[in-house]
């Protein structure tokens, strides 16, 4: 959804129900990819969305479930004030 800016055609390809699954998916990928870092390695969780509760809400529970992480810098991106199209980026550093 982050690029609806240049293509306003995919709103009316995008079905509902399916935008409120990504947040689970988005907090599945996350874990997952959590069981290969290495002590004092990071993720970069990125998002071509803007939607809160893919983004810093998925980021937030995964903090509380994986204390062992901790949240270096996390950023929305925006049309209107980035130039550039909708994204979220965080990086997670593991503590182990």
């Amino acid at each position: 959804l982050g690029i609806i800016r240049r293509r306003p055609d995919i709103k009316w390809a995008k079905d509902a129900s399916k935008l409120q699954e990504l947040p689970e998916i988005s907090a599945q990928i996350l874990a997952n990819a959590s069981a290969y870092v290495k002590p004092g390695g990071r993720i970069l969780f990125s998002t071509c969305t803007i939607n809160k509760s893919e983004n810093e809400d998925t980021v937030t529970a995964f903090l509380q479930k994986h204390t062992n992480f901790r949240l270096c810098t996390a950023k929305t991106l925006l049309p209107n004030t980035d130039n550039t199209d909708g994204f979220f980026i965080a990086v997670l550093e593991s503590t182990d």
